[in-house]
């Protein structure tokens, strides 16, 4: 009979819910979720029965199970009704595998959450670089859907959760108009080529003061008398 229990650990206090299952050899299986309104509608729903039927069904309990099946799908059957890879592609494979399998996996496959799934791209930022940090989270992506496909999964755990294949410093920077940006640039270093600066000189004299007409300043007391 499945049940809920509340855990205190590094992510604070979380709530698993126990539950029967013929693939775990304890005989159960776990599911955690961070609020007990969410478990306890995971275990009123029946769900928990559903998931464990279907683990039982294909014996795919961790991570390195849906792995291996998907790394066999791709082999042998092809995905989403592709092809099967080819020898060369398969090795690849194989290699990010190895990659996914090498990361500590504290939970089963199917008590993923979404925040399971961005501490393994953080490990894999940390570890690798982008560009194969990229590839490898796309074919743990892939391995993901498989499993939803096949009924393993109820639903995508890792949506939205990627990597850009190129960091945003290694993109040329581009002006917002273009070639045109860049032309109107080039016109304004060009003009002020020729701009001459507002001095005296260029602008003429000033006039002179309406209220110094008929006046003069004497030199020895700087007093300004009139004429």
């Amino acid at each position: 009979m499945a049940d809920i229990r509340k855990r205190n650990g590094a992510k604070g206090i979380t709530y698993q819910v126990r539950y029967p299952s013929k693939a775990s050899k304890s005989g159960y299986a776990y599911k955690t979720f961070l609020t007990k309104k969410e478990a306890r509608e995971f275990h009123e729903s029946g769900e928990a029965k559903n998931t464990g039927s279907a683990r039982s069904g294909c014996g795919i309990v961790t991570v390195a199970d849906g792995v291996e099946k998907w790394l066999e799908v791709c082999e042998k059957e092809g995905r989403d009704g592709r092809d099967p890879v080819t020898n060369f592609t398969l090795k690849g494979y194989q290699y990010r595998a190895r990659i996914i399998n090498s990361f500590s996996w504290e939970k089963s496959l199917q008590e993923l959450t979404a925040p399971d799934i961005v501490e393994f791209r953080s490990w894999l930022l940390r570890e690798y670089p982008r560009s194969m940090a990229h590839f490898v989270l796309s074919s743990f992506h892939s391995m993901i859907l498989e499993m939803v496909f096949r009924g393993v999964l109820p639903h995508d755990v890792a949506a939205r959760v990627s990597i850009r294949e190129r960091s945003r410093y290694e993109e040329p920077v581009y002006h917002p108009l273009g070639e045109r940006g860049d032309g109107f640039a080039r016109g304004d270093r060009q003009a002020g080529q020729f701009e001459k600066p507002a001095n005296s000189a260029h602008m003429g004299a000033l006039p002179p003061d309406p209220l110094s007409r008929g006046r003069f300043r004497d030199a020895a007391t700087g007093i300004s008398r009139r004429r």
